[in-house]
């Protein structure tokens, strides 16, 4: 925990905990999944930077370290014993997750007219096919594996418009124009960085 609130001023990108805080007040709370991030290192990483955790047991899904009690000798408290509690394996782990998270907020909302849109925002290979399932799949950092991966299995990769209202129209204009050529509807992620992300889900407040 110490390490991470050291680390949160350097490794905190620009507009993430200001997205976070959009989320928050849209009614869209986060649900974070990580495989190299531990949840005792997310937390303080997230609380140095004043970014908003809901204090839900089940917002953080990651791979944690298994903690014990520390002898009085080394000062109390909690130490890692080294063991790796595995909770989220690869991008299957985090595709399975999607689809779980997806599913509960549809029978919780009554319907996809009526629940808030799924987000899934990610930066690597193995957020990828969760990206492209979700309602909205967000790129960031322009990783040039998922622009490849993505052109490889004919997935498009749209700017990420500042307005949800913008997003929807595009998309049903693609898939009006896709019906008009006898196609199947394109699928698209779309690629940008925080401050427009967070611009997005206060369009949707």
């Amino acid at each position: 925990r110490e390490a991470g609130r050291a680390i949160s001023p350097a490794c905190m990108r620009e507009g993430a905990a200001e997205a976070l805080r959009a989320a928050a007040a849209a009614g869209m709370p986060a649900t974070i999944v990580s495989i190299n991030w531990s949840t005792d290192l997310l937390k303080s990483v997230l609380g140095a930077a004043d970014a908003p955790i809901n204090g839900e047991e089940g917002m953080f899904h990651c791979n944690d370290m298994e903690m014990a009690e520390a002898a009085e000798a080394k000062g109390g408290g909690l130490l890692s014993t080294g063991t790796i509690v595995v909770n989220i394996r690869g991008a299957a782990g985090k595709l399975e997750l999607t689809r779980r998270l997806m599913g509960e907020r549809l029978a919780v909302d009554g319907g996809a007219g009526g629940r808030k849109a799924c987000v899934f925002v990610g930066d690597s290979v193995t957020d990828f096919r969760s990206m492209v399932e979700s309602d909205i799949g967000v790129l960031m950092g322009g990783s040039k594996s998922v622009h490849a991966v993505a052109q490889l299995v004919g997935v498009e990769v749209h700017p990420l418009p500042s307005s949800v209202d913008t997003l929807w129209r595009a998309d049903e204009e693609a898939r009006e124009q896709a019906e008009e050529e006898g196609r199947a509807p394109p699928r698209r992620i779309f690629a940008g960085e925080w401050p427009q992300l967070g611009a997005l889900l206060d369009s949707m407040r």
